[in-house]
């Protein structure tokens, strides 16, 4: 056959060996091309049996694997994957919790992978970001912020409803609240709220720039020779012996840990749970808020929950939970 038909050069190769062998001799053609006789003699074998398919590459993929993961592990990692939907680092945490099984992250990863449980996606090119910063102590520094309910309460301002939440940046430490409107007189409210729950002194509040938070970007109506009314919070810091910290403007990954803390709550919460009224809601959220705090795993402190975090400095941070057996789940 004229290897001109034969698109795979791997198989024109092979072929131009036998050829070469036919033509000189198998001895003087494998010194000329620089092959074993071994490896000659297999693939003429193939060729002999199968033609120019058996000059084809096969797959080396064997057809049992004796050291694969038992299937009662991959129905605990399975369990686990769809009661959190999170990653192969929280289910080895989970697992060792839970089961007293110490499995390694691959392992875990390739089973997902295996169940069709992990689909591919391509990633999209990573922006430039500022070096990461972390607090030494809690309380050093907290990160506030506002997020919007992203579905209609009936009983909200115009059918909104808005989550106020702090974070603190050393341990991941998080109180949130839900409050059927938006504005400063609910700042008010969530402000002495918060400093009531964290077990530690807050010295710095770190916020972004909208009016809720300041009145340095915004032409304020109430101004007297061009000097802006002070605002509330920056009383309320002064009044508790607090640093307001202002990020620059248009630069909301300086606020990094509460913006991403508003995407779990996103994908663990609001995702999951759907609401018309405010009282369930609230309930419900004050359930999650108590799951984030005391079970679940942060990779940003390591794997830790921000209770084991807070432990590491001898404190304790009260639960927020209804009831003693009340417990956070994806189910409504």
């Amino acid at each position: 056959m004229n290897t001109a038909y034969i698109r795979e050069t791997s198989v024109r190769k092979r072929l131009f060996w036998i050829r070469e062998a036919q033509r000189l001799g198998v001895n003087r053609a494998c010194q000329k091309l620089g092959i074993y006789k071994s490896q000659f003699y297999y693939w003429k074998r193939r060729f002999t049996r199968e033609g120019l398919d058996g000059l084809k590459a096969r797959s080396c993929r064997p057809k049992s694997s004796p050291r694969l993961s038992r299937r009662s592990l991959v129905l605990k990692i399975l369990d686990l994957r769809r009661e959190t939907l999170r990653g192969a680092d929280t289910i080895a945490v989970l697992l060792n919790s839970r089961y007293g099984l110490k499995i390694s992250r691959s392992t875990i990863h390739n089973v997902l992978k295996r169940e069709g449980q992990i689909k591919k996606r391509e990633k999209p090119p990573k922006k430039k970001h500022r070096l990461r910063y972390q607090s030494e102590r809690p309380g050093d520094r907290v990160q506030i912020d506002v997020k919007y309910v992203p579905y209609r309460i009936e009983d909200g301002t115009l059918g909104r409803a808005y989550q106020y939440t702090a974070i603190d940046d050393c341990t991941r430490a998080r109180f949130a609240w839900i409050y059927n409107g938006h504005g400063i007189p609910y700042l008010k409210d969530f402000l002495p709220k918060m400093l009531q729950f964290f077990p530690f002194p807050v010295k710095l509040i770190q916020t972004d720039n909208e009016i809720i938070f300041t009145y340095k970007y915004t032409a304020h109506k109430r101004t007297f020779k061009n000097e802006l009314k002070e605002h509330f919070l920056t009383g309320f810091c002064r009044d508790h012996q607090i640093k307001h910290h202002l990020i620059e403007p248009g630069e909301p990954a300086l606020n990094g840990k509460v913006e991403r803390s508003h995407r779990t709550d996103g994908t663990s919460f609001y995702q999951h749970h759907w609401f018309y009224r405010m009282e369930p809601l609230q309930e419900k959220f004050s359930l999650w808020i108590d799951h984030y705090n005391h079970h679940r795993p942060h990779w940003g402190i390591k794997g830790q929950t921000p209770v084991q975090k807070l432990a590491t400095f001898g404190l304790n941070l009260r639960r927020i939970s209804h009831g003693k057996n009340a417990k956070y789940s994806l189910a409504a």
